[in-house]
């Protein structure tokens, strides 16, 4: 997460992905592009995971508010 010198987002490293070759399962899993990272503008994030909502303890470190 990228932040304002003032503590504001400012947007969010991102890097881009590729499918790989197929595992012994036969699902192909994405693999990161190397030297493909990139910063996409924004000033505001809303995390988002699942349908339940649960304690994210390690936002804390963040300083991102909750509620």
């Amino acid at each position: 997460i990228d932040r304002t010198e003032q503590g504001a987002v400012s947007g969010i490293g991102l890097i881009r992905t590729q499918l790989g070759e197929p595992g012994p399962d036969g699902r192909r899993r994405p693999k990161p592009v190397e030297g493909s990272e990139f910063i996409l503008d924004a000033d505001v994030l809303i995390m988002a995971f699942g349908f339940q909502s649960h304690p994210m303890p390690w936002l804390s470190g963040y300083n991102v508010q909750l509620g």
